[in-house]
């Protein structure tokens, strides 16, 4: 019996430098908070707070990013060159 058929393979490998990304992501803000740690709560705070508005900003952009490829393959798919108005 197959686990995984030849489409969940590809995806897999597709998709594995997003996830190694995501994961640099979380490790920075957390070694930025270990950094700091030693100096200060208030800079520890402060921190922590940044690496907030940055996971959402962050979050934000990838939306945008991923309804601007959408739309993309779907022109390109109807072999639209221009957006009708």
């Amino acid at each position: 019996m197959k686990l995984l058929n030849r489409s969940d393979k590809e995806l897999i490998i597709l998709s594995w430098p997003i996830f190694i990304e995501f994961l640099f992501n979380v490790m920075v803000g957390n070694v930025n908070v270990w950094m700091i740690s030693h100096f200060d709560e208030v800079a520890v705070a402060a921190v922590g707070a940044c690496n907030q508005f940055f996971g959402l900003s962050y979050n934000v952009y990838g939306f945008v990013t991923v309804g601007t490829q959408i739309m993309i393959a779907q022109f390109l798919g109807a072999k639209k060159t221009q957006r009708d108005s």
